[in-house]
């Protein structure tokens, strides 16, 4: 990926964002990188993921995440990713988590 991160690739890098999380089905939203919804460009070779879970159920939180980076919409499944795929990580982060593909 070159230096400069294009949208699509950020959209398709902030969609893959999935959270592991205790009781419920919550929903990932507020997507950003670098502090930037869906940016056109970033300066930065390394730039930082956030998130934030949205759910309806009191006392959920976020113990894991996986990131899984691809080139396309197809291969955003495990196994497949042909750019990063974290695994799964334990971890309550969701705000400034580098991006290491």
């Amino acid at each position: 990926m070159s230096k400069i991160l294009k949208s699509t690739a950020l959209i398709l890098l902030l969609a893959a964002v999935s959270a592991n999380l205790h009781a419920g089905k919550p929903e990932v939203h507020a997507l950003k990188c670098e502090h930037l919804v869906n940016p056109m460009a970033l300066n930065t070779t390394t730039p930082r993921l956030s998130w934030k879970l949205l759910s309806d159920e009191p006392g959920q939180y976020q113990s894991a995440y996986e990131i899984i980076v691809a080139s396309s919409p197809t291969l955003l499944e495990p196994g497949k990713a042909n750019l990063w795929n974290t695994g799964k990580v334990e971890s309550s982060q969701s705000i400034l988590v580098p991006y290491n593909g």
